[in-house]
């Protein structure tokens, strides 16, 4: 892998990040794989690249 290669992959998992807020609070970032657990205690779960600017 080449090193160009190697920093676009590590921008596409920057943008795949997973971002949960909880009421009125702030973004958080949180592993992909408690995207389901934080739905369920009622957060709103967003990839990076859903985020509102």
């Amino acid at each position: 892998m080449t090193e160009t290669q190697s920093t676009v992959g590590l921008a596409e998992q920057k943008q795949d990040a997973m971002w949960a807020k909880i009421d009125d609070g702030r973004w958080y970032a949180i592993p992909p794989s408690m995207a389901e657990s934080f739905r369920k205690a009622g957060a709103e779960v967003r990839q990076a690249r859903e985020l509102p600017q």
